[in-house]
């Protein structure tokens, strides 16, 4: 989807315009129409269309007998709309995140408006920028359609990613230090006696994911550990297949043929956890006694309502949603920094799955 300057152009002036009546004295006079038209360079029918928009949100009011209007005393306190962007797929982690999110826009007074989607094509971009103040996007866009990338590049326009955001993107983000995250893993794996750590992947290759087996790499490579390809139990599945389901069938059948020998695992998505609790229960494997599991457990926690108590490196819901509305805050008011990433550190909370490794 194509976007031009023009299609915008009265909610560019009507944003400029929110911001400049946060710091306006209730009561003062509202620029004529004629002023507005000057300073922004703009037709008669985007300033009416942007000055009756904000009237009709009670920043401004025309007094009885009066031909100009004024600031209006109190602006409304819950004009700011943000659009969620959220991928048409059960997720209980994206679940959380909007939990977090809604938490953040609350105590802001921020009005959250959540919007589903397939493919960034099918997303209807005027219309969000029109009508909203700023978009928070969990996930990084894979793919943006044509113009979409540019027009927000070049409006300036407030935009915050969540997940999966590219080091080099041009957009500000909040990531979960998930490299951190894997070399916790094995540090904490290694302090229960194990050395021979498998990593297990279910999950399709994002870069959170390679991310933590960066993190798991590093930390065995530092610990002296070798031949570390054979301990990556690889059933990582594409965008939109069942990864509990599908994981445990191609574990099963990697831990049914001939495998290097390993204490403990490192599952990097809590569904991975899931996918290999369950053959080990099958295959009368006991964890912890005969192998420890510790797992990436998301912001969703499911680790505590497992039995045996999965062990899990988790994040915050309501960290990710302060963070991306303090990021967001920034750009609104137009004092953003150069686009960067907040990123979160993981907390570890061990549980029923991980034990000390047995003589």
């Amino acid at each position: 989807m194509s976007i031009t300057q023009e299609e915008t152009r009265h909610a560019q002036v009507y944003r400029q315009l929110v911001k400049r009546l946060a710091l306006a004295s209730p009561g003062s006079e509202f620029p004529t129409v004629a002023e507005l038209k000057e300073e922004f360079d703009a037709s008669q029918a985007t300033i009416t269309q942007a000055v009756r928009r904000l009237q009709q949100q009670g920043f401004i009011r025309r007094p009885v007998g009066k031909k100009r209007y004024v600031i209006a005393q109190q602006a409304p306190r819950t004009h700011t709309t943000i659009a969620v962007l959220r991928p048409f797929w059960p997720s209980p982690e994206y679940d959380s995140l909007l939990t977090g999110l809604q938490q953040a826009c609350t105590q802001r007074r921020w009005i959250l408006e959540l919007i589903h989607y397939q493919a960034w094509s099918d997303l209807d971009l005027t219309r969000i920028i029109n009508e909203h103040q700023g978009i928070i996007s969990i996930g990084h866009p894979s793919a943006f359609a044509d113009g979409q990338e540019d027009h927000l590049l070049k409006q300036r326009y407030p935009f915050i990613s969540l997940m999966n955001r590219p080091e080099n993107a041009a957009f500000a983000g909040v990531e979960g230090d998930d490299v951190a995250l894997g070399r916790m893993a094995v540090a904490t794996l290694r302090k229960l006696g194990h050395r021979r750590i498998a990593v297990f992947l279910n999950e399709p290759h994002g870069l959170s994911v390679e991310r933590r087996l960066r993190g798991w790499r590093t930390a065995m490579q530092k610990a002296g550990e070798g031949n570390l390809d054979e301990l990556v139990i690889d059933c990582s599945v594409e965008s939109g297949q069942d990864s509990i389901e599908i994981g445990r069938e191609r574990f099963e059948r990697w831990l049914g043929g001939k495998h290097a020998p390993f204490t403990a695992v490192f599952a990097t998505a809590w569904t991975g956890a899931l996918a290999v609790m369950r053959v080990m229960h099958d295959r009368h494997i006991d964890i912890p006694a005969d192998c420890s599991l510790l797992a990436q457990g998301g912001l969703w926690p499911v680790g505590r309502y497992l039995v045996p108590p999965l062990s899990t490196i988790d994040y915050d819901a309501n960290e990710w949603g302060r963070a991306a509305c303090e990021l967001l805050a920034e750009q609104i008011a137009e004092n953003p920094s150069a686009p960067r990433s907040i990123n979160l550190a993981p907390e570890i909370h061990l549980r029923g799955t991980t034990a000390h490794l047995r003589a």
